[in-house]
């Protein structure tokens, strides 16, 4: 659970951090040219920000660096409670905003629930033999070339 806790609070990190540029959800908002959709934008993630408040504070105090009070002490009493489901909440919310963000360019809804993880390597393994397959079929010209995008907007 701590991984999963870095990794959606390292996307809620500043556009940038004492002169680096950080990959996060600020830095694509930054990137952006329009201020309407960057306005837009801007709602969605302080949503996610406000979601990921105890994230942050476990992250801060107790995974990424050494708080000496959370760890001297019993940590439970000096941070938030963080469940599983409030990472489910801040993970579907920043999968809102991905799609959003990507529906502006390209009017195209993301199914997430189609990124799972392969349960092991032979899994992912049969799934990297199925894409090669694929990519041998459109060189053949026996599947059109385009046809995968039938299954990457299957929840639009």
């Amino acid at each position: 659970m701590d991984d999963l806790t870095l990794g959606l609070t390292k996307l809620t990190d500043p556009a940038e951090t004492k002169g680096k540029k950080n990959l996060s959800l600020l830095r694509l908002i930054d990137e952006l040219e329009s201020s309407d959709f960057k306005n837009k934008m801007m709602v969605h993630y302080q949503k996610i920000k406000s979601l990921v408040e105890a994230a942050q504070d476990h992250r801060n105090k107790r995974i990424a660096h050494n708080d000496l009070n959370v760890l001297t002490q019993n940590y439970p009493k000096l941070l938030p409670n963080l469940t599983l489901n409030c990472l489910e909440s801040v993970l579907t919310s920043i999968e809102d905003f991905l799609d959003e963000f990507q529906f502006h360019f390209k009017p195209i809804h993301f199914d997430f629930t189609m990124l799972q993880v392969p349960e092991d390597v032979d899994n992912l393994m049969i799934r990297i033999c199925k894409s090669e397959a694929y990519d041998a079929l459109v060189r053949e010209g026996k599947t059109p070339l385009q046809y995968w995008e039938k299954f990457y907007g299957a929840a639009g």
